[in-house]
């Protein structure tokens, strides 16, 4: 039997419970992917609380910034708050501009909606367009039925795909 120095012990000790400690922890997830073992806490997930009393949203609000890629300007995004009855409507894009639409053009807008009351989204809706690629989505909700419904449509003009355009399930 060959007594080991202290030091080489040590790594030893060390490598062991490393290994050890791997498999087990291997283990545990072998064990919970097939559904053995300890089940995971659901998740909580937290109630949307109202504006407080008193608090109103902006009527109009537009927010416009400058874009740079290292030392160029790329382009500008704007964002727009703007109420509509108890609807507040955001809308944000971003266009490129100068050289750089030459190499990427961006042309991109999203629209989201909110009910101020209440908290609940009313929708929301991009329209995508960056170099070749085109993407088209909206969500909308119907909170009476608790459903959702979201259509999602990409268009790709890539010259070995010849496929366009071309649709993704919902």
């Amino acid at each position: 039997m060959r007594v080991l120095p202290f030091a080489e012990a040590g790594t030893v000790f060390l490598a062991l419970f490393f290994l050890m400690s791997c498999s087990i922890g291997s283990l545990t997830a072998s064990a919970q992917l097939l559904g053995l073992g300890a089940k995971p806490a659901p998740v909580v997930i937290p109630t949307l609380q109202t504006p407080q009393p008193g608090f109103t949203f902006p009527e109009k609000q537009t927010l416009t910034f400058t874009v740079d890629w290292r030392v160029f300007t790329a382009g500008t995004a704007v964002f727009q708050l703007e109420k509509q009855g108890t609807v507040q409507k955001i809308t944000a894009t971003a266009d490129s501009t100068g050289a750089v639409t030459m190499l990427f053009p961006v042309v991109d807008k999203f629209e989201a909606g909110f009910d101020t009351k209440t908290g609940c989204s009313t929708g929301f809706s991009k329209q995508l367009q960056e170099g070749r690629r085109k993407v088209s989505s909206e969500l909308s909700f119907d909170y009476s039925q608790g459903k959702q419904k979201q259509i999602e449509k990409i268009w790709s003009r890539e010259p070995r795909k010849n496929k366009w355009p071309r649709f993704r399930p919902a």
